[in-house]
């Protein structure tokens, strides 16, 4: 079932190509990256704090201000 669920997402991963993905949560950013690897999208990969805190929440809002400035600026929001 697991491998299923992998080949199905890893498949769906690669249907979408994806040019920029951003894991919410830093803990799952080596999970992330490998998932990219095995299915063989180079992108950009960028991590932000869980926002469950209000100390982790302030950090995840500019962080996350932060990628949307930068995906804007390489074109990729409209």
């Amino acid at each position: 079932v697991v491998r299923m669920f992998a080949s199905s997402s890893l498949t769906r991963m690669r249907e979408f190509a994806p040019r920029h993905v951003v894991a919410v949560m830093k803990g799952i950013e080596d999970n992330v990256r490998r998932a990219l690897d095995v299915a063989e999208l180079d992108v950009v990969l960028d991590a932000l704090p869980f926002p469950g805190r209000t100390a982790h929440r302030d950090r995840y809002v500019d962080e996350l201000v932060e990628v949307l400035r930068q995906a804007r600026g390489h074109g990729l929001l409209g």
